[in-house]
């Protein structure tokens, strides 16, 4: 079974040695995220990425946050109206994304990726929502020791997700470490 966050722990989520290890709207401008663009983050949780990518996709721009937790999107819904940015958030089951097809110029997983426990047929659905000239984004775990994160036998490997990933017919773009414990992927 899959390491599922939390949302008792809520309170890791935000803080000041997290944003300076990922800085979330930096992470997302570096990623290719922009203005216009529909951005559907699946594990929004507490909308550490959801929110700063309003900031960047604009007025004319759409975000969806996407999480197993109604806790967390309740979270999200409230930290949302205090910023006044405008995010729909969406409850998912484990394995479906009730989100239509070809919506995301960006689909986002964040720190999502380890807990899929049939990652075949996620990545069926993230291809289905996301536009044939979308981008899937991937920000994970190393497989390394780290001060903070789930233990690395919980975590995939850069190696084995971008396998996996080009398996389910997306075409990786670019990938690498973000910093010592996180990496990305980008595809199409």
């Amino acid at each position: 079974m899959p390491h599922i966050f939390d949302p008792q722990h809520l309170n890791r989520l935000d803080n000041p040695e997290r944003r300076e290890l990922i800085p979330p709207e930096k992470t997302l401008l570096m990623l290719g995220l922009k203005e216009g663009d529909t951005f559907v983050d699946i594990g929004a949780g507490a909308g550490y990425f959801a929110l700063p990518a309003t900031r960047i996709t604009g007025r004319t721009g759409r975000v969806i946050a996407a999480d197993l937790s109604q806790e967390m999107l309740d979270h999200l819904r409230q930290r949302a109206f205090q910023e006044g940015a405008e995010i729909e958030t969406i409850l998912t089951p484990h394995n479906s994304l009730p989100i239509d097809d070809d919506t995301a110029d960006m689909t986002f997983l964040a720190f999502v990726y380890h807990e899929i426990d049939d990652r075949s047929t996620y990545m069926a659905e993230i291809r289905r929502i996301t536009k044939p000239s979308g981008t899937l984004a991937v920000v994970d775990w190393a497989k390394v020791q780290s001060p903070m994160g789930p233990p690395p036998d919980h975590r995939i490997a850069m190696k084995e997700a971008l396998g996996e990933i080009a398996s389910s017919g997306f075409q990786i773009m670019s990938h690498g470490m973000l910093n010592p414990y996180q990496y990305f992927i980008t595809a199409r």
